[in-house]
């Protein structure tokens, strides 16, 4: 029936402190939207939170400190649309534009 919540275990010290540990977090907002599920995020460097279903980040920890947080989580069965057709959307407005585009240009060059 698919997972009720999502974990996201990193690393983040490569990034160093750049803004690529925020864009990584800011991806971890992104999936909770997506797929209407919390996300609890621990990192061994970065930023560890708390991610609720609309994106809202809570708890979050300090770049680079050592600490730790309680939360309750909010388990959710909801399954999105995009969970059912994930990229599929995407793909069948790439060829919609693709098309009609092209069909733009054909009407352009058949009236001359």
């Amino acid at each position: 029936l698919g997972a009720q919540a999502i974990f996201i275990m990193t690393n983040d010290g490569w990034w160093d402190d750049t803004p690529g540990y925020k864009q990584h977090l800011a991806f971890g907002a992104l999936r909770a939207i997506e797929f209407r599920k919390p996300v609890i995020r621990s990192a061994n460097t970065g930023i560890s939170c708390f991610i609720n279903a609309r994106g809202q980040v809570s708890h979050a920890t300090k770049y680079g400190k050592e600490a730790g947080f309680y939360a309750n989580c909010t388990f959710s069965d909801v399954k999105t649309i995009y969970a059912y057709t994930g990229d599929w959307i995407a793909y069948l407005a790439l060829i919609l534009g693709a098309t009609m585009i092209l069909y733009s240009f054909f009407l352009r060059f058949t009236k001359n």
